[in-house]
């Protein structure tokens, strides 16, 4: 078992944010960004709905649920992602 594995195992929501992961963190950032914000009223006609921001845009934590499936897609942590 590597380092990492073991540290991942004992504190699963640290994680070195090597220059690799640094990059994947802007990549994510950005194309998540460049969706267009638009309100769950606007969109779901309803004061909150939570679901991942896509081509038809979102709001704040749907822009945060999208960069976080995205980054776990790319390996990262759930743990280390969390949502309140």
């Amino acid at each position: 078992m590597s380092e990492d594995t073991r540290r991942l195992r004992l504190d699963p929501a640290m994680i070195d944010l090597t220059p690799e992961r640094w990059e994947q963190l802007r990549t994510v950032n950005a194309r998540v960004n460049e969706f267009p914000y638009r309100s769950d009223v606007e969109r779901w006609k309803r004061p909150e709905f939570w679901v991942a921001v896509g081509e038809s845009g979102g709001d704040c934590e749907d822009y945060a649920i999208a960069k976080r499936n995205a980054l776990v897609a790319l390996g990262w942590p759930r743990a280390a992602l969390p949502l309140a």
